[in-house]
């Protein structure tokens, strides 16, 4: 998987994203296939009616690790992950805080950068 080998995060490493998941368990692996779809998919989501788009990559993402996983599951997920992304980037923006680990840290500013 060419997240996984990109921006795998050690094991010492806490998962600060167990937000809301409407009864989905995700494992690390789903969770970058998840961002991997959703980069892919990105730059349909600047349109308004992207409703349908959620099923499409819960499809996907389904398809590919077995999860039964709907669209509005991932789009909790991905809601979720925005929101740790935000909290980890002003932790880390506020000075004497040191160093802020976040396993999908690099894979969210890949992503999102400065749109978050």
């Amino acid at each position: 998987m060419l997240l996984q080998n990109r921006f795998g995060g050690s094991s010492n490493q806490v998962d600060l994203a167990s937000k809301e998941n409407l009864g989905c368990s995700w494992s690390h692996e789903d969770t970058l296939l998840l961002l991997e779809v959703y980069r892919e998919n990105e730059g349909a989501f600047h349109s308004k009616r992207h409703g349908n788009m959620w099923e499409g990559i819960a499809e996907a993402v389904s398809s590919k690790a077995g999860l039964a996983a709907t669209g509005r599951q991932c789009k909790a997920k991905i809601s979720g992950l925005k929101q740790t992304y935000k909290e980890v980037r002003a932790r880390k923006a506020k000075s004497g805080n040191g160093s802020c680990h976040w396993r999908y840290l690099e894979v969210m500013d890949s992503i999102f950068g400065e749109k978050a």
